[in-house]
Parts: structure tokens; C-alpha cells; sequence
């Protein structure tokens, strides 16, 4: 949307005149490190995730949030230099960058903010959205100079800038549930002690508190970033209730007309107690399918938090179904 791109364009406009660097969304894995380097501690702008490749947003998000590129080799045999960075990225797009990867690291470094970033009727957002597009066509260079001043300036007071941070950190973090909403407390006390600073400076209040907005977010990310944890969940409770599909369970024994053939997998008991459950690949698909989730996002964590069963090298095991080897 045209409204949300503005208000990217006029964060932008604080450091300077903002320029479009993935347009098209398809961004280049090196293109996008090489840039991330050259900015070094400058924001980087990112547009239209839509209709990126899913398989390099992955892996362009795991860079950026990892701070330096990958090593590479020259055509003369060296090594190159690998390109280093401290940023912040923002990007626009019909869906959160989120999806694109279940990783702790980058979940734990993303804020996202969904809905229509402007209210009030289509001419009011049609207005406001041209003042914000006008603003940061013919304003920019200014707010970011003057905070870039201060702070040179004031090095005195950086110890009780960071002592503000750290007890708004903490404040967040008891707002926040689990161990992702926790990390990106930090990320929003500094948002607010930014928001600090610049008002200070002469940027004006605005009428509605961003940050509200911003924890309310946090505390979202902090639920909808454990895709692991509610792939899970989804999986073992339709096991429960089709305990009647798996091999060794009470119910199936008690229905053995049925067959191995329709079963979903295998219960191990023992003195009445749950060992583990075996599960068919494809039953496994198709459950987290209808959730809109792909078990390639999930497997890997599972096996990493030791929810899995596995053998050595792989995310799964195979086991024996009425004789008959699956996985």
C-alpha cells in the first residue's frame, strides 16, 4: 500500500533522501549483504516481501540479523573481505517477515506490525498519506544530523542513557511471555529511548502513542513467533483425539477390524503410561497442512528442543508397523 510505503519513506527521511533498493521485491543474497555492509550502522529499507523468493528472504533475514555476510572467495584464490554490519532493516509487505523462517535468532529480532498503518476514512487516508509523501520528498537529513550531534555531544551522559534502557528493558520483559517476547523487549526499550531522545530534539509528540502499539506487537510476536511450539501442540492433540488410529494404543486393539492399513502410526505403552508416539510422514503433513503450517519450518526445532524421537543425521526415526518398516 501506498500509505505504508510513505510512512517507511519518512523513517527514512530522518538520515536522508530515501531510495528504493529491491523494488521488486526478488532481493540478490550478496546484493543485500554488500549494501548491509556499505551502510554499516545506516538503516536499510527493504520492499515488498510478497513477492520475494521465500528461500532468500530466509536466508537474507539469517545475514542480516547475524551481522556480517558469508565468506566468499575472490577469482585469484584469496579470501574476500567479509562485509560487517550494526543495522536496522524495515521492510514492507503483505506478509510479516516472520513467516519465512522458524528460527530463534530471527524471530527474537523482529517486530512485527500488522494492519492499516493510517486511520479514518479512504480520503483521510488518501490526504495523510500524500503529506507524508511530500514531507519526505522535500524534507530529510535533519532529525538524524541532530541526534547524531547530541549524542557526540552528550558522551558524558551515555552511562544513564544505557541505565534508562536497561530498566525499560526490563519493564518490557515483564510484559512480554517467553523467551522470544523477551529478546525483543531490548529492541523496543531502545525504540523508546529513542523516541526520547528525538522529542527532545523538537520532534513532535504525536497524539498516539506509537509505543503502545509497538508492545502490544512484542507481546503478539512473543505467542505467534513459537510456530514450533503450536505445530506441536496441534499435531499431539489430533493424536488424542484419534488414539483409535494407532497401533498399540487400547482403543485400536479394541477395533482391530479396521487394520494396520488405516493407521496413523504406532502408540508404544508400557504399564499404562505413554512412551512415544510414531507417527506416518504424510499423516504428519497433512494434520499441519490444515493449519497452514509446512513441517519443514517445525522439524528441525522439534528435534533441537528433544521432542523427537530420531536417528543419528535426521529429524525422524523409523519403527515397524505390523511388520512393516515406516517412517
Amino acid at each position: 500500500a501506498q500509505d505504508l510505503e510513505g510512512l517507511v519513506e519518512a523513517t527514512g527521511a530522518g538520515l536522508g533522501e530515501v531510495e528504493r533498493h529491491d523494488r521488486e521485491g526478488d532481493a540478490d543474497v550478496v546484493g543485500v549483504e554488500r549494501l548491509a555492509g556499505f551502510l554499516k550502522n545506516l538503516p536499510l529499507f527493504l520492499d515488498e516481501s510478497k513477492v520475494a523468493n521465500e528461500k532468500s528472504v530466509s536466508t537474507i533475514l539469517y545475514s542480516l540479523c547475524n551481522g556480517r555476510g558469508k565468506t566468499r572467495g575472490a577469482v585469484n584464490g584469496n579470501i574476500r573481505e567479509t562485509a560487517t554490519w550494526r543495522l536496522t532493516t524495515l521492510s514492507t509487505g503483505e506478509r510479516p517477515l516472520t513467516t519465512f523462517s522458524s528460527d530463534g535468532g530471527i524471530l527474537g529480532r523482529t517486530i512485527s506490525l500488522t494492519g492499516a498503518p493510517l486511520r479514518g476514512s479512504l480520503a483521510e487516508c488518501t490526504n495523510a498519506a500524500s503529506v507524508i509523501n511530500s514531507g519526505a520528498v522535500n524534507h530529510y537529513g535533519q532529525l538524524g544530523r541532530r541526534v547524531a550531534t547530541y549524542l557526540v555531544q552528550h558522551q558524558s551522559s551515555w552511562p544513564a542513557l544505557k541505565e534508562v534502557w536497561l530498566d525499560t528493558k526490563k519493564r518490557y520483559s515483564r510484559l512480554a511471555k517467553g523467551n522470544v517476547g523477551g529478546r525483543i523487549a531490548g529492541y523496543v526499550a531502545l525504540i523508546t529511548l529513542a523516541k526520547q531522545i528525538c522529542e527532545s530534539l523538537g520532534l513532535p509528540s504525536p497524539a498516539v502513542d506509537p509505543i503502545e502499539t509497538i508492545i502490544a506487537a512484542m507481546r503478539a510476536n512473543a505467542f505467534t513467533n513459537n510456530r514450533p511450539a503450536e505445530a506441536f501442540h496441534v499435531l499431539y492433540s489430533n493424536c488424542i483425539q484419534h488414539v483409535h488410529r494407532f497401533v498399540g494404543s487400547h482403543e485400536y486393539e479394541a477395533n482391530r477390524e479396521k487394520g494396520a492399513s488405516e493407521a496413523w502410526g504406532r502408540w508404544v505403552t508400557s504399564d499404562d503410561s505413554w512412551d512415544g508416539i510414531y507417527i506416518l510422514e504424510p499423516v504428519v503433513n497433512h494434520i499441519l497442512r490444515r493449519h497452514n503450517i509446512r513441517i519443514n519450518e517445525v522439524l528441525d526445532s522439534w528435534r533441537d528442543r528433544g521432542w523427537l524421537l530420531h536417528n543419528k543425521g535426521r529429524s525422524t526415526k523409523m519403527t515397524y508397523l505390523r511388520g512393516h518398516k515406516g517412517g
